[in-house]
């Protein structure tokens, strides 16, 4: 087939603000001559005379397609099809978008519109036309059938143009094996293609879910929302909730709780799958069960859930970030090394914006950068990008999310990627992943590698890592790698030594898990017990500030702590902001963060310079830690900053606290604080240079 690929400049005397650029007419050639097809390109530039530059261009090569390679105004691509057509009253019109609007193609303009990546499905369109098929089986399209109706075809995945050339191989050039990761790829972004918006999705399963017998899968505050809305369905009947810790016994919201298995009986029509985050897991539990997959209504994941919001979200996402944006700053609000402040020193807020991109964390946005939430879209990821073409990205990720750098690399080759993680997969134990983070086989394995690709071709990689069993870790990559120390606050609060007589004051403050998953995770929490017994000595007062316990809403997760350690010798409390979590700090002698490392099983642990650690360092309190934290344990020693307790001496722990040269581990914990927040601006004049405005050459830079 003989296509003629049309592309245009936009600006300045032109009548719009829209600059194309040629990256798409060079993929789109590529594909398509790749494929056995004949191609000429045009390129419009700024010039005045389109019609008789395209009637022309038609006139000299008798295409059988037209392509525009570049969301143009809709008068030039008008302008662009009609003296296409002049010439050749048959010629096939295909607008290629630079974005994922849907949308019905113009009726004066193209007869099939491409939707999201155009690179395969303009070739799968030509494919068809060649052979005088209709195009109705290529995904992420938008035609005219043959009696003029409009059609859509399902939304296509970006994952295709996310993976390497060397594909087929399964390994990149770094050697790094990524058919499982590809496929972990596909399957995650073609799930949480759409906006995680809950009241569409409520009104979406009102209006679009059939009548007759259902259930719903999953026994929390989504299904009781669901539960509320469904209520005005009288052609439905809610047979029972379901969920994977039922015993079959219980209810929920006054309707019986049964497990997933139940799904398989032969009077129910329909089993609903509704969660923001875990909705493909819940259909994969279903499938496994032997639920036949045509009895579930899949919600977040579905394709007429995603027309309905994708469009109109994209809309307000770009408004908020028309003018002025170079970088971006993508991740969640809580899981951060450096503070957005901090970043600003290197990524200027008037150059900057942030998105909001995290499977659980609720949006908050930043006092730094404007900030979109992209209600974990990769949607709404892909049409920003795109949008913005920044030219340094700054992403946060954690195990949950580690599998973005892999997505974003690919969705912004050209960008200087600078990637901080905040933990690794790689460094904690099967036991902690699956027992207390609940990470499938599959999405660890992903995270993996997905961390293993970042660490080949990130052009910075940031996090809170350092020491001498670090460094085999860091050598098997190429990525240039910078620690830094997480928590830094404008100034310590005065703090007075412990007074005779008084009380030695001692403050915990970080991740306590539920206290059900104590035994999934012994050796960084195993200290409660010896915290217990040093209470009862007399000699301590020991607060327990635990991150995970967001308010008084998560009571019912966390009452086993509340009502176990709620004496003034040894008492628990919910999390607390940090700012005022740094000010509390003057009320005590020591932070903790001693263990049984005995149990150790987290290769993470010896390496990790944790925020537990710097938040202490910063508030100025010297801390009390066990000497299986070797990067931490290490600078304790080198600058005095508090004290490393072996093994052996664990049951002297109360008289060598107690007899302690306090004053003297105040001193040196300043001098720890001083040297941390030098070595921080160092790291932020590396980003700042990073960041410059200069071409990116190749996936690897060294500042």
């Amino acid at each position: 087939m003989r296509v003629l690929i049309v592309t245009a400049e936009v600006g300045e005397g032109s009548g719009g603000p829209f600059h194309a650029t040629h990256s798409n007419i060079g993929l789109l050639a590529c594909a398509l001559k790749g494929a056995g097809h004949r191609v000429f390109c045009l390129d419009l530039g700024h010039e005045a005379d389109a019609s008789e530059m395209v009637a022309r261009t038609v006139r000299a090569t008798m295409p059988d397609v037209c392509a525009i390679a570049a969301r143009l105004p809709p008068f030039l691509t008008r302008t662009v099809f009609r003296a296409a057509r002049q010439v050749r009253p048959d010629i096939v019109g295909i607008a290629c978008s630079d974005d994922v609007r849907t949308g019905a193609p113009d009726p004066d303009g193209a007869d099939i519109k491409i939707v999201g990546v155009g690179e395969e499905a303009i070739v799968e369109v030509c494919d068809a036309l060649v052979q005088n098929q209709s195009p109705a089986g290529v995904m992420g399209i938008v035609y005219r059938d043959g009696n003029g109706g409009i059609r859509r075809t399902p939304p296509r995945p970006t994952v295709t143009r996310l993976k390497y050339e060397s594909g087929a191989q399964g390994a990149s050039e770094a050697g790094e094996d990524l058919i499982g990761l590809d496929a972990h790829v596909h399957q995650t972004v073609t799930a949480q293609w759409a906006p995680r918006d809950e009241q569409a999705a409520l009104r979406f399963v009102q209006d679009h879910l059939p009548a007759g017998r259902i259930m719903i899968y999953g026994a929390g505050t989504h299904t009781a929302r669901l539960l509320d809305v469904l209520a005005s369905r009288v052609d439905i009947t809610i047979l029972a909730v379901l969920d994977r810790n039922a015993s079959g016994t219980g209810t929920f919201c006054r309707h019986p709780l049964q497990p997933p298995r139940s799904a398989l009986q032969a009077d129910v029509d329909h089993v609903v799958v509704a969660h923001p985050v875990w909705e493909m897991d819940m259909v994969e539990a279903l499938l496994r069960h032997g639920v036949p997959l045509d009895r579930l209504f899949q919600v977040y994941s579905s394709p007429a859930y995603l027309a309905q919001v994708l469009a109109p979200s994209i809309d307000t996402a770009l408004a908020a970030l028309d003018g002025g944006v170079r970088n971006l700053v993508i991740g969640s609000a809580k899981w951060g090394i450096v503070s957005d402040a901090e970043l600003a020193e290197a990524l200027p807020p008037g150059q900057t914006a942030k998105l909001h991109f995290d499977p659980t964390d609720p949006f908050v946005a930043s006092r730094t950068y404007r900030t979109v939430d992209l209600r974990h879209s990769y949607g709404l990821l892909d049409a920003v990008i795109r949008h913005v073409r920044p030219a340094t990205i700054y992403l946060r990720t954690h195990v949950g999310s580690n599998l973005l750098g892999y997505v974003i690399r690919r969705m912004a080759p050209q960008a200087r990627l600078i990637h901080e993680l905040y933990d690794f997969a790689s460094l904690l134990s099967d036991q902690m992943l699956f027992g207390w983070m609940e990470r499938s086989p599959e999405a660890i394995a992903a995270c993996r590698a997905a961390e293993q690709h970042s660490m080949h071709h990130s052009d910075l990689i940031v996090s809170k890592r350092a020491g001498p069993s670090w460094q085999p870790f860091l050598e098997r990559f190429t990525a240039p790698y910078r620690i830094f120390y997480a928590g830094q606050a404008p100034q310590p609060p005065s703090r007075l030594p412990p007074s005779p007589g008084r009380p030695i004051r001692i403050l915990y403050a970080g991740i306590l898990p539920r206290p059900e998953l104590l035994d999934v995770s012994l050796c960084d929490y195993n200290f409660l017990p010896l915290l217990e017994a040093l209470a009862a000595t007399g000699r301590f007062e020991i607060a327990l500030y635990n991150y995970l316990h967001e308010g008084s809403a998560m009571d019912h997760l966390f009452r086993g702590y509340m009502e176990r350690f709620s004496s003034p010798a040894l008492r628990y409390h919910r999390c607390v902001a940090y700012e005022a979590l740094i000010e509390l700090t003057g009320q005590f002698d020591y932070g903790w963060l001693y263990r049984d490392a005995t149990q150790e099983d987290n290769p993470d642990a010896r390496i990790i310079v944790g925020q537990r650690f710097t938040g202490y360092v910063f508030a100025g309190l010297p801390q009390i830690l066990d000497e299986g934290w070797e990067s931490m344990a290490d600078l304790v020693r080198r600058y005095g900053a508090g004290l490393v307790v072996s093994h052996a001496d664990r049951n002297r722990l109360a008289d060598i606290i107690t007899t302690a040269d306090h004053t003297a581990l105040v001193a040196g914990a300043k001098r720890l604080r001083s040297a941390m927040i030098e070595h921080n601006r160092t790291v932020l004049d590396d980003i700042a240079g990073l960041a410059a405005p200069t071409e990116r050459n190749g996936n690897k830079r060294h500042p």
